[in-house]
């Protein structure tokens, strides 16, 4: 995997004081509310017509630290991700996996296969940006 190579590293060392850091766990706690506001609803602790205005308030935060974390670019983005991402990658919600996949992926082609054949790997191609 190219984020665990010795290039990577180089390219990407991991600083504790990086701003997008501190966005990006912001994306992560807003996306953890998202998805306890679904629970809620789901025990009958609030109703769907609270949980829509909150889930609403909740999107266009997010959306403007979306657009803060496009400030810093895809380099300052890479900073924040650590060696040991297979590891950590279950734990990250989906925003902090859309900016990781967007920090070091150019593109992404994936062939086509019969519908019937199993699972092919060697059918997908990544263009990486480091």
């Amino acid at each position: 995997m190219a984020i665990e190579s010795a290039d990577f590293d180089r390219l990407a060392p991991n600083h504790a004081d990086d701003p997008a850091r501190e966005i990006c766990e912001s994306l992560a706690h807003d996306q953890g509310l998202l998805d306890r506001l679904a629970d809620k609803v789901a025990e009958e602790l609030i109703t769907a017509e609270f949980a829509k205005r909150k889930q609403a308030e909740i999107e266009n935060r997010m959306e403007e630290t979306r657009l803060r974390l496009a400030e810093f670019g895809s380099a300052r983005a890479i900073t924040g991700i650590p060696r040991n991402l297979r590891g950590e990658w279950p734990n990250y919600g989906v925003d902090r996996k859309r900016a990781i996949v967007g920090a070091v992926l150019n593109k992404v082609t994936v062939y086509p296969q019969g519908s019937l054949a199993p699972f092919d790997p060697d059918l997908i191609e990544a263009n990486w940006k480091v």
